[in-house]
């Protein structure tokens, strides 16, 4: 079976090494690359052989990985149904299967961190990620009090406050302020990076005086800067929510089934970790 992850840029990503290491453990004989390709590159490279089965989809492909499963006639499972979002597609003989499993990854994070339901939350950016961010906490959490989207684009942090509201009672207020506010709003009990690590390297968070915790997407470099504001043992690294989803990943393609386990999975799943904090 050959795999890959696509995206741009790619050549920070850990995917290959915790694929490969879940592969070796699994005793698959099966192969996993990366291809640097923004969405045009992807529209003419998915058009023409290239012989992948199991394909993993970084940004900005997202979006245009859910577009093509249904262009194509193909599936797509629940969670990119209701996100219009997509990073795993399952090519077979002309089928396409298109899932999501990143909201895996936000709920298995939180369930690792024990993180209580906080009062305000703040979710930093409004793309792709943030969609599979914000549903993975109202999966996880009972309830998320005030929700501040902090985002330069108003259109999407529109359609991520359309979201929320298909969760109502599980929140009590939401709004959308410019990214720059995120630098003066008296802190959040939980802080949500999801921003590209250039636009993060540039924003300006405000931190709680009391408490507080801050999950970041990023994981390369880690701490990233941003994180540095808060506390270590307070800090959710963005490998954590890239292991999870890779290990649903290697699931589907495995079995076909996000939900089905692995043989020996808690053994996969830490061959999978000492590869990522070994590059």
């Amino acid at each position: 079976m050959h795999n890959a992850v696509l995206g741009s840029p790619i050549t920070h990503s850990k995917s290959p090494k915790i694929h490969l290491a879940a592969y070796r453990e699994l005793s698959l004989n099966w192969s996993y690359e990366r291809f640097d390709l923004d969405e045009d590159g992807f529209r003419s490279f998915i058009s023409t052989p290239h012989g992948l089965t199991g394909v993993s989809l970084t940004m900005p492909l997202k979006e245009i990985a859910y577009e093509f499963a249904l262009a194509n006639g193909g599936t797509v499972d629940q969670n990119s149904r209701i996100l219009k979002v997509s990073n795993t597609l399952l090519l077979s003989e002309g089928s396409v299967q298109a899932f999501n499993t990143d909201v895996f990854g936000v709920q298995q994070s939180i369930i690792d961190a024990e993180l209580a339901a906080p009062s305000t939350l703040a979710i930093l950016g409004s793309g792709a990620t943030s969609r599979s961010m914000l549903l993975g906490l109202f999966s996880s959490l009972e309830h998320l009090g005030s929700i501040s989207i902090f985002a330069r684009n108003r259109d999407s942090a529109a359609s991520l406050i359309e979201l929320a509201k298909e969760f109502e009672g599980r929140f009590d207020d939401i709004q959308w302020l410019p990214l720059e506010a995120a630098a003066d709003f008296g802190g959040a009990d939980l802080t949500c990076n999801t921003l590209p690590a250039s636009v993060a390297q540039e924003v300006e968070v405000d931190v709680p005086i009391q408490g507080g915790r801050f999950f970041d997407v990023a994981y390369n470099p880690w701490p990233s800067r941003l994180s540095l504001r808060w506390q270590e043992s307070d800090r959710i690294s963005g490998l954590e929510m890239l292991l999870w989803q890779a290990l649903a990943q290697i699931r589907i393609f495995v079995n076909g089934d996000a939900e089905l386990p692995l043989p020996s999975e808690g053994h996969v799943f830490a061959a999978m970790r000492a590869a990522a904090e070994d590059i």
